[in-house]
């Protein structure tokens, strides 16, 4: 989708890195997981609901990166944001971000506040590297496989500080 067919921008309030397991139920409703009566979707079995929040984010995570995602427990960046009502002006940083469809309409419908993305190794060239730099005395780790270092080095998030905004990609068709 090009940036100008973009109907939905986002200003980040906060970027943090963690394991994804320890998402708490208040920010697994953040993630705009579906919930009616009191009962959570399972993303995957329809026919089937889930009584926490946590249970019904985890299916989601499995339901988007496969069977057994969730048992990895990879560090991933936690992208808090707000929804704008106007586009920004052009002049601030600017980062495209994917969402489905599914989560774009809960964007809108405000239950959706928060993402998580997977800190994946620099070399990947499906996502932004995130960069890095040294900074005092404390570091953001990978997962095992990637070892982390021990001196003093912290990850930049490829998606944008605090204040940066994000113009939400979904899919789309053009007419013909």
């Amino acid at each position: 989708m090009p940036k100008e067919a973009c109907r939905l921008h986002l200003r980040i309030v906060d970027v943090r890195a963690e394991r994804l397991q320890v998402i708490s139920a208040t920010d697994a409703i953040a993630e705009g997981i579906f919930c009616k009566e009191g009962r959570f979707k399972d993303y995957l079995d329809p026919k089937q609901h889930y009584l926490t929040a946590y249970s019904s984010f985890r299916s989601l995570w499995n339901s988007i990166h496969g069977a057994g995602a969730w048992d990895w427990n990879p560090w991933i960046w936690v992208v808090k944001f707000k929804k704008l009502e106007d586009r920004p002006d052009g002049k601030e940083k600017q980062r495209p971000m994917l969402f489905s469809t599914e989560m774009v309409q809960a964007i809108l419908e405000g239950r959706k506040t928060q993402t998580r993305r997977i800190i994946l190794p620099r070399n990947n060239p499906k996502v932004p590297p995130a960069t890095v730099i040294e900074k005092g005395d404390s570091w953001i780790g990978l997962h095992e496989s990637y070892p982390a270092p021990t001196n003093g080095i912290h990850l930049l998030p490829p998606y944008g500080e605090v204040g940066d905004f994000i113009w939400v990609r979904e899919s789309y068709c053009e007419d013909k």
